[in-house]
């Protein structure tokens, strides 16, 4: 009966150590997995070529990805937990915060969840056009916001331009048109 009983026991203490084994190895792979997929994330979000920016309800910026340092001027840290506010011009540098408060007292939008252009401010001062998108999402019961910004500062360029060539070459064809109309 000891026998047996022992017999038993190493048993038990066999399936016991390769369940154990098993579930190491499972959570092994389950951590590089997600280390993979951390890296991966990291990955797109750093090699963007639009900036991304991410801010708690307060507005302070927690992430600035390398393209948000180059559209910008700032470094990362130069920015992370400074009010997003930094990055915008009179007069909605001042406005932002009753934008944020507004949005989470009523949930009423004006940007968040909606794409516009508006204007941002780089670090030596200078306004230039951009389209922002913001979405609000939810990481461990916390609020925060991603805002992705693009500089359109060439495509402004280029549309002016455009509607310049435009207009000087209906001005153009008119003039002769006006006189052959009034000649005949």
């Amino acid at each position: 009966a000891g026998l047996l009983f022992t017999a038993l026991m190493a048993v038990l203490l066999v399936l016991a150590i390769g369940r154990e084994t098993r579930i190491a190895a499972l959570v092994d792979k389950r951590t590089k997995d997600l280390k993979d997929s951390e890296t991966h994330i990291r990955a797109v979000v750093d090699n963007a070529v639009d900036a991304i920016i991410t801010i708690g309800k307060s507005g302070s910026i927690e992430s600035f990805n390398p393209a948000a340092e180059k559209i910008f001027g700032y470094r990362r840290d130069e920015v992370v937990g400074k009010n997003v506010n930094i990055l915008m011009p009179p007069p909605y540098h001042a406005k932002h915060d009753g934008y944020l408060r507004n949005y989470l007292e009523t949930g009423e939008r004006k940007i968040i969840g909606i794409g516009r252009e508006v204007e941002g401010m780089r670090k030596d001062g200078y306004i230039f056009p951009m389209d922002l998108a913001v979405s609000e999402m939810h990481i461990a019961r916390r609020k925060r916001f991603v805002g992705i910004c693009r500089d359109i500062t060439d495509r402004k360029k280029v549309d002016r331009m455009k509607n310049e060539f435009i207009s000087t070459v209906s001005h153009e064809l008119r003039t002769p048109l006006t006189s052959i109309s009034g000649s005949l």
